[in-house]
């Protein structure tokens, strides 16, 4: 999948949870998804940055940032640290779709944990649906290019999706029915996976299974 298709993937996937709302614009609605909180005056940190622009401080609020990340173990992207005077909020973003927002305080030059917020995002908005037929629609081409004949359109499967975290390698396993002629036999199932990595499309397996006569009527590839 080439990487701009990754990029705007992402950008429909990833939404960020908390949000800075000017005072004359809140409303008594409370999304499921987001914290009503506002930010107006607070400053974003990480937890590198604070230690640079406020060393003196750094240490106590340290203690309880170690606290909450220790806690929750895994996050996606770096934790963020909201300040305002002596009222904060240390915001994580789990890798199974919790927010987590911790409001911490400033109690005789000690920062505290006084409140604990978890609420569940869904982290794909879109369709299931819609996502298999954006990577189907890609790989069109790198599958005709194996399977040398038509096949059944819109009954492709997904079979498994891996990742190579540490090359970023992406491996999919896709099953088409192809046909000869006018949708006639031999139907042939073709198992085929495909290694990703940006715009370099390359198969490395190809499984193919000649169905049997008795199995043309039930075929349910989808």
């Amino acid at each position: 999948m080439n990487r701009q298709l990754i990029i705007i993937l992402i950008n429909f996937v990833l939404i960020f949870s908390t949000h800075s709302v000017e005072a004359t614009k809140r409303t008594n609605s409370v999304s499921d998804n987001y914290f009503d909180i506002n930010l107006t005056g607070f400053e974003h940190y990480t937890l590198s940055s604070y230690s640079q622009d406020k060393p003196n401080d750094f240490t106590s609020l340290a203690k309880v940032y170690t606290v909450a990340t220790n806690k929750e173990k895994e996050w996606i992207d770096e934790p963020r640290i909201y300040i305002k005077a002596n009222e904060g909020y240390i915001h994580i973003w789990k890798n199974d779709g919790t927010n987590v927002l911790y409001k911490i305080k400033k109690v005789d030059n000690d920062w505290e944990i006084v409140d604990v917020i978890r609420k569940k995002l869904n982290r794909i908005p879109v369709s299931k649906e819609l996502l298999k037929d954006v990577l189907i629609e890609r790989l069109t081409e790198p599958i005709s290019q194996v399977v040398d004949r038509l096949w059944y359109r819109g009954y492709e499967k997904i079979i498994k999706i891996e990742k190579d975290k540490t090359n970023n390698i992406f491996y999919v396993t896709v099953q088409v029915q192809t046909f000869s002629g006018a949708h006639n036999p031999p139907y042939v199932e073709e198992t085929i996976t495909f290694r990703i990595k940006g715009s370099d499309i390359k198969a490395i397996d190809i499984k193919r299974r000649y169905i049997p006569e008795e199995e043309w009527i039930k075929i349910e590839l989808r």
